[in-house]
């Protein structure tokens, strides 16, 4: 699952996640199964090239199951970035039909922080192949509503295949197009992670591709330019039910280079 939250984050193609939240879409990183509920709490630093101010935030995320056949997600995040502060907020819902097909919707909006957009909506639906279940192939669509006069839709295509286990292979692609002035851009990510519930959960994901639009300020933006990315992950369990993630990720781009950290504790129940 990537960020709905701000800016930079994975929006539309364009937007290399900055920002990880539990309610995007494009993330490629392999989680465990929802068989609790879960909160999480942690924060993120970001340092920045090109004479920008850090990236600072703390984030809040929860999963709550309300049947078997519902997933609830909700995020929280407080962030400071290219010197403005703002609040997104976001919820979303995993609904599965059967035991091949489920759906993900998300919204989210925000207060402050021109980074952050008015209006995020995602979904998505997948479905599960072959005779293991092991093959999870997903299309989706998003809105972006910036808080200037932009605004992004989104084409999401994405497949993952379970191995026996601990491995996990994913890889996706993203079309976008950007508004005003009917922008398209596209990227791609893979990602491999070694999953093993109540254990550790260790990723590794690159991607690339041109973003359309990136706010820097308020008055301020640079249009289409290329990115590549690197991120790890790791979640790691320190009890039956409780542990801490851990994200590390490095960006590049012509407008600005960006490398840092995530930190998160977290409590199932």
């Amino acid at each position: 699952m990537g960020t709905l939250g701000e800016n930079g984050s994975q929006r539309g193609a364009q937007r290399p996640s900055r920002v990880r939240a539990a309610l995007a879409f494009g993330a490629l990183t392999a989680s465990a199964p929802a068989a609790a509920n879960q909160l999480e709490l942690g924060g993120m630093y970001y340092d920045l090239s090109a004479g920008y101010a850090p990236t600072s935030a703390v984030y809040s995320r929860g999963r709550v199951n309300s049947s078997a056949l519902n997933e609830w997600l909700g995020e929280v995040v407080r962030m400071n970035r290219f010197d403005d502060s703002g609040t997104f907020v976001g919820l979303g819902n995993i609904h599965h039909f059967n035991d091949r097909w489920f759906s993900n919707v998300a919204l989210g909006t925000s207060s402050g922080g021109f980074f952050f957009p008015e209006v995020r909506i995602d979904s998505s639906l997948s479905r599960k192949w072959l005779d293991g279940r092991n093959l999870v192939t997903t299309v989706g669509v998003g809105y972006y509503q910036a808080k200037d006069q932009h605004r992004d839709t989104s084409l999401l295509a994405e497949a993952s295949y379970y191995f026996a286990a601990p491995w996990v292979l994913q890889a996706g692609t993203t079309l976008n197009n950007s508004d005003p002035g009917s922008t398209a851009s596209a990227s791609g990510r893979v990602a491999l992670s070694y999953v093993r519930d109540k254990q550790r959960i260790v990723s590794a994901q690159v991607g690339g591709g041109n973003q359309a639009y990136q706010a820097i300020t308020a008055q301020r933006a640079q249009i289409d330019f290329p990115y590549y990315s690197v991120r790890l992950n790791m979640k790691q369990w320190c009890g039956y039910d409780w542990g801490f993630s851990v994200s590390a990720e490095s960006y590049q781009s012509r407008v600005y280079d960006q490398r840092g950290i995530e930190f998160g504790l977290f409590k199932e129940f």
